[in-house]
C-alpha cells in the first residue's frame, strides 16, 4: 500500500475515532482543560494520534497529531448554507428583547445592550468587528434584510444615547469614542461600512449619512489626540503601536475613497485631508520602522522612549497593515501600493510567518502548542484576529481582480464547515439550523483535548469574514483539496 492510501486510511480512521468520542462525551466544553499526559489512561487524543502511527510510522508526516478532516469525509454544510445560518445565530434581532439589564449574557449580538456580549472593554471593540462582519456578509449577499437593518440602527441608537430612557451600555462617549484610539477606530471602520451599505445597496441616504458623520467624527477623534513619538497612541497616555495607526490609515483612506465618489457625498476637499492624514500616517510608519515594506513584515510597538521597538509580526497586525495599503491605493488609483499590499500578505503565506499550517489553513503561531492557546493573556483577544487578516486578502483580490487569493480563501471556507462547525453541546453541526451552525476558534484540524467547542463572537466572526470571502472570489478554479 502507497503512503499516499497509508495516510488517507489514517486520517478516516482518526476522524472516526474522534466523532464516536466527541459523541459519547458528556461535556465536551471541558475539553480544553484535559492535558494528554496529566492522565494514566489513553485520551482521544492520544488514540488517535497512536492509530495514526501504528498506520503510517513515527517518521512519517505530517505529524499525525495535526491530521486533518479530508473534505468530504465528514460531509459539511456548503459555504453558503454555513454562512447563512451562521450569520443567524451571530445576529438576531430578537435576541436580549425581554432581558433585564441584570439578566445574563452570552456572545451573541444582544437587543437589551446593542452589543455583542457583555459589558467589557473587549466586548466593546470586539462588537465594532463583529458590526462590520455583519455588513461585509450584508454586501456579498446583496442583503436588504430588515431584520439586520434593525440590529444596526438599534446598536446606534443604544450606544449613542439616542434611545430615551436608556442609558448607554457602552463603555465610551457619544459618538462611539473612548480614551483607547484602536477601538475608537474599529467603529469608524464599522460605520463607514454601514453607511457605504446604505447608500449602495439600501439606497437609504439619510441613514448613510447619519453614519458617514459617526465614522468621520471617529477619525477626527483620534487625529486630534496627543500623539507619542509623532504617531497615534492605541491608549490615551501609552506608546504608539502598528495597529493602531494601521487602523487609522485604513479608515481615512476609506473615506477619502468615499469622498472622492460622485454621489451625494462627493467632497473633494475632505476627500483632500483625508488622503493626506493617510499618507503622513503611512510615512511616519516606515520612518520609525514599525513596518518593513520590502520585507512585508511588522514590529508591534514602539518603547516609551521611542527608541526601540517591541515584539514582531502578528496576524492582525500583517492584516491591517495590507488592509491600510489596499485602501491607499484605491484613494490614489496607485497599483503601486497593492503590490506593498501584496508584500504582507506573502509574508503571511511564508513558512517563516508560522501563521498558516501546512495545509494552508490560518492559524494562530500558538495553536501548535500544547494549551492550543487557551490559557494565555491575549487568549481572548487573539480569537477575532483571523477575521481580520482574511478580509485584507479578500479586500486586495477585490481591488486588484487578481486570482492568486481565490483558491486560498476558498480553502478557508472549506475547512471551516469540515472541521469548526459545532452545536451548543459541542458536538459537530451541520448548519440546518442557527443554532447547530456555532464556528469553533480552529480551521485546520479536528477538535482535540487540547483544541476546545468554545465558541463565541469572535469566533464566530472569524469564521464568518472567511465564508464571506469565499461566497464573494470567483469560482473560476476548485480550491485544493488538503
Amino acid at each position: 500500500m502507497t503512503l499516499r492510501r497509508l495516510l488517507t486510511v489514517a486520517i478516516l480512521c482518526a476522524g472516526i475515532v474522534l466523532l464516536k468520542a466527541t459523541q459519547a462525551s458528556t461535556n465536551p466544553s471541558e475539553l480544553h482543560k484535559v492535558v494528554p499526559h496529566a492522565t494514566g489512561v489513553p485520551t482521544l487524543y492520544q488514540s488517535v494520534v497512536r492509530r495514526c502511527q501504528l498506520l503510517i510510522g513515527h517518521g512519517h508526516r505530517p505529524w499525525c497529531g495535526e491530521v486533518a478532516y479530508t473534505p468530504g469525509f465528514n460531509e459539511g454544510p456548503t459555504v453558503a448554507r454555513a454562512a447563512l445560518q451562521g450569520i443567524k445565530e451571530f445576529a438576531d434581532p430578537t435576541h436580549g428583547v425581554d432581558r433585564p439589564d441584570t439578566g445574563p449574557l452570552d456572545w451573541r449580538w444582544n437587543y437589551s445592550t446593542g452589543l455583542w456580549g457583555a459589558h467589557s472593554l473587549q466586548h466593546w471593540w470586539q462588537s465594532a468587528m463583529a458590526m462590520r462582519t455583519l455588513v461585509r456578509y450584508l454586501e456579498v449577499t446583496h442583503s436588504t434584510d430588515p431584520a439586520y437593518q434593525q440590529i444596526l440602527m438599534r446598536t446606534y441608537q443604544r450606544e449613542s444615547g439616542h434611545t430615551p430612557g436608556e442609558t448607554p451600555f457602552a463603555i465610551a462617549k457619544d459618538d462611539f469614542v473612548n480614551a483607547f484610539m484602536d477601538d475608537t477606530a474599529w467603529w469608524g471602520q464599522a460605520w463607514l461600512e454601514a453607511s457605504k451599505y446604505e447608500l449602495n445597496y439600501r439606497h437609504d441616504v439619510a441613514d448613510a449619512r447619519t453614519f458617514l458623520k459617526l465614522a468621520e467624527f471617529d477619525a477626527s477623534f483620534i487625529a486630534k489626540q496627543q500623539k507619542s513619538c509623532g504617531g497615534i497612541v492605541w491608549q490615551i497616555g501609552f506608546p504608539s503601536d502598528t495597529v493602531t495607526n494601521a487602523e487609522y490609515m485604513t479608515l481615512v483612506a476609506g473615506l477619502a475613497s468615499y469622498r472622492k465618489q460622485a454621489g451625494p457625498f462627493h467632497d473633494p476637499g475632505k476627500a483632500s485631508m483625508w488622503i493626506g492624514q493617510a499618507q503622513a500616517t503611512l510615512s511616519w510608519l516606515e520612518s520609525h520602522k514599525l513596518i518593513d515594506i520590502r520585507k512585508g513584515t511588522v514590529r508591534d510597538t514602539l518603547n516609551g522612549a521611542c527608541n526601540g521597538l517591541i515584539g514582531g509580526p502578528i496576524t492582525y497586525t500583517e492584516g491591517e497593515v495590507a488592509e491600510a495599503l489596499v485602501q491607499v491605493g484605491t484613494a490614489l488609483h496607485d497599483s503601486s501600493y497593492y503590490q506593498q499590499a501584496n508584500q504582507f500578505l506573502k509574508y503571511v503565506l511564508s513558512k517563516q510567518s508560522t501563521m498558516v499550517n501546512s495545509k494552508g489553513i490560518i492559524q494562530e503561531p500558538c495553536e501548535r502548542a500544547s494549551n492550543g492557546c487557551t490559557g494565555t493573556l491575549l487568549y481572548f483577544d487573539e480569537l477575532s484576529w483571523k477575521g481580520i487578516l482574511v478580509q485584507a486578502f479578500l479586500d486586495y483580490t477585490t481591488a486588484t481582480g487578481s486570482a492568486e487569493y481565490g483558491s486560498f480563501l476558498r480553502r478557508q471556507a472549506v475547512a471551516i464547515v469540515h472541521n469548526a462547525v459545532v452545536r451548543p453541546d459541542g458536538r459537530p453541526g451541520n448548519c440546518q439550523t442557527p443554532d447547530s451552525c456555532q464556528f469553533v476558534f480552529y480551521w485546520g484540524w479536528p477538535l482535540t483535548p487540547s483544541r476546545s467547542a468554545f465558541v463565541n463572537h469572535a469566533t464566530q466572526m472569524d469564521a464568518l469574514d472567511a465564508l464571506t470571502a469565499a461566497l464573494a472570489v470567483p469560482a473560476n478554479s476548485p480550491p485544493k483539496t488538503f
